[in-house]
């Protein structure tokens, strides 16, 4: 990688503000928008099939559980809100073991 690569990542996992509470509905707007909050690359795909109304599912990605549960260590939220942005990833088909 180089040093540019680096420096365009870092920029894109700083900007996000960070995430102090979990809204009730989660939409496919709102998911993407925790993700993003949650320092997690979000592929184009997948903002795109957000912002146009359709499934997340076929954007074809998806997040690991293990990928999630580091990012959800860095934050202060509680038990039930990370199993509400877990919950919703599934609803979506976003959350792959």
């Amino acid at each position: 990688m180089t040093s540019y690569t680096i420096n365009r990542i870092h920029a894109v996992s700083v900007d996000a503000p960070k995430l102090a509470y979990v809204p009730n509905n989660l939409n496919p707007n709102t998911l993407v928008d925790v993700l993003r909050r949650l320092n997690l690359m979000v592929p184009t795909g997948l903002a795109v099939a957000a912002s146009s109304g359709g499934s997340l599912r076929a954007s074809g990605h998806a997040y690991t559980i293990r990928e999630v549960d580091a990012a959800l260590a860095r934050t202060e939220l509680g038990i039930g809100d990370r199993l509400k942005i877990k919950a919703a990833m599934d609803r979506n088909g976003i959350l792959k073991q």
